[in-house]
């Protein structure tokens, strides 16, 4: 299979996740939550695995394995039954996250912004995830685009239309009756 082949198969997965996203964000975001969760956990696992037994032999390898399994499980099981506390530290880290690194030397800013981000998010959690799987969804439906039609104008303007169809569709046409029970 040639490159241009994968090139190919790789946007056109992306174009239809990144449109089933933007547009039933709502409905599906649990789930991902907990696979986000499983893989944020391994990595946890994992790094604490490495501390405790070193990476340098067959057994201390096995063991790091297995704490990187047993954190995945352990934080997909946290972010799964714990799905809007979860999002909501997930976009409080994001903000604080983003302002430290602007603004390195402010780091009791960052804690007070990363509190407030995460409690408003807490709150009005539908509208945040309406608003964030829609421009997730987006952005890689628009990555999607770009390298079906090689063209990042077009690509911009598509991923800007399904931000705002995905954001009507979720706010208007899909009730609560939508989203998946736990």
């Amino acid at each position: 299979m040639d490159w241009e082949t994968v090139v190919f198969i790789l946007a056109v997965i992306a174009l239809i996740i990144g449109i089933i996203l933007a547009l039933f964000g709502k409905s599906i975001w649990g789930s991902l939550l907990s696979m986000m969760g499983g893989m944020i956990g391994w990595m946890i696992g994992f790094a604490i695995g490495v501390l405790i037994f070193g990476f340098d032999n067959l057994m201390a390898i096995i063991l790091v394995i297995i704490c990187g399994f047993v954190g995945s499980i352990i934080m997909g099981a946290i972010f799964r039954y714990l799905v809007e506390a979860a999002l909501a530290l997930l976009t409080a880290i994001l903000a604080a996250g983003i302002f430290w690194y602007i603004y390195q030397d402010q780091i009791l800013i960052a804690i007070i912004i990363f509190a407030v981000v995460f409690i408003l998010a807490y709150v009005f959690i539908e509208k945040v995830v309406i608003v964030i799987t829609a421009f997730i969804g987006s952005i890689i439906a628009g990555v999607g685009l770009y390298f079906l039609l090689g063209n990042a104008g077009y690509a911009v303007i598509g991923a800007l239309a399904l931000l705002v169809t995905g954001i009507l569709i979720q706010f208007f046409l899909l009730d609560d009756s939508d989203n998946f029970q736990y």
